[in-house]
């Protein structure tokens, strides 16, 4: 099954255009997750490679580095950067990427934005329709079992991405008559959500049916504890993402369901965005979205699916 959610189109995969000067373009991530940051990279620099332009990847420690990510961004004067591709992580990047517009410097946001943030365009994942899709499946596989208490393990409060995909499942577990017992936030790294998903997971004892996770981070967390806790196969786990460990949850049906973004589309597409705005070249469309798809036991050996997602690591058998 594939969903394309679209904002606007996304761009044809070979460009034939010239190239000026040595350009570079700065691409800064938010942090953390290597599986899917990694993807981005790949998409960033494949882009890079066909424009003929340097890319300068780079990544602060976590997500919660927010100094960090600042300091990478104040590296685009010294490597005389022509253009910035961002996934930021902290409200003040709004204020930071305006400041770089105004002085002639073209942003282009991936994967998330901040509130009252202006950049050029924004490149990523139509977030609550795809937090809507994991609810479906998931009313989809409790009807007529009986089973109705759902446990949202959330991400971090005031990550625009998750809290999205977040509010966008509850929208339509709730509607369907399923019963939320538990939402937690585990935190933006992935061992913050094993402690945490374990903490919550014993205290409600028996007491839940389902749990829907909506990063690479909290899937592989929760994944881990629910395995720890002789729960694998025993409870849904629907999550966002994917890596070896997950690929391999999906083989085992240990997990159901994981929503699959793409994030080397999301590199790809920010590079090449950012590199025709530093030639003067507006975005047509001020959203670009990227698409998901689902990956279940059923297709999990499907090449299509793993090539729409384009992970690292993670191939068919």
């Amino acid at each position: 099954m594939r969903t394309a959610m679209r904002f606007g189109c996304l761009l044809p995969l070979l460009l034939f255009v010239p190239v000026w000067g040595a350009d570079c373009i700065e691409v800064v991530s938010a942090g953390g997750s290597p599986s899917f940051w990694g993807a981005v990279g790949e998409g960033a620099m494949a882009a890079g490679r066909e424009l003929g332009v340097a890319i300068h990847y780079l990544n602060p420690s976590e997500e919660t580095d927010k100094q960090g990510q600042d300091q990478l961004i104040r590296q685009l004067a010294s490597l005389k950067c022509r253009a910035l591709v961002l996934a930021p992580n902290a409200p003040e990047r709004a204020r930071q990427s305006a400041l770089l517009m105004q002085q002639g410097t073209p942003v282009v946001f991936i994967d998330r934005t901040e509130a009252d943030a202006r950049p050029l365009a924004l490149v990523g994942t139509d977030n609550d329709a795809a937090g809507r899709l994991a609810g479906e499946q998931m009313v989809r596989r409790l009807r007529g079992t009986g089973l109705h208490r759902v446990v949202l393990m959330r991400f971090k409060k005031g990550v625009q991405s998750t809290d999205e995909r977040e509010q966008g499942f509850l929208d339509v577990v709730r509607k369907a008559g399923l019963t939320v017992v538990a939402d937690p936030y585990l935190g933006p790294a992935e061992s913050d959500a094993r402690l945490r998903s374990e903490q919550v997971l014993r205290r409600l004892g028996k007491g839940f049916d389902a749990i829907f996770t909506p990063n690479e981070t909290t899937t592989s967390g929760t994944l881990q504890t629910v395995q720890k806790l002789g729960l694998a196969g025993k409870v849904m786990l629907i999550g966002f993402d994917i890596n070896p460990l997950l690929y391999e949850a999906i083989r085992q049906r240990t997990i159901s369901v994981l929503v699959l973004q793409r994030p080397f589309q999301m590199g790809y597409v920010g590079v090449t965005l950012a590199w025709r705005a530093a030639h003067g070249a507006r975005p047509s469309a001020a959203r670009v979205d990227s698409g998901v798809t689902l990956l279940t036991h059923d297709n999990m050996n499907q090449k299509d699916i793993l090539f729409f997602s384009n992970y690292r690591g993670v191939k068919p058998q």
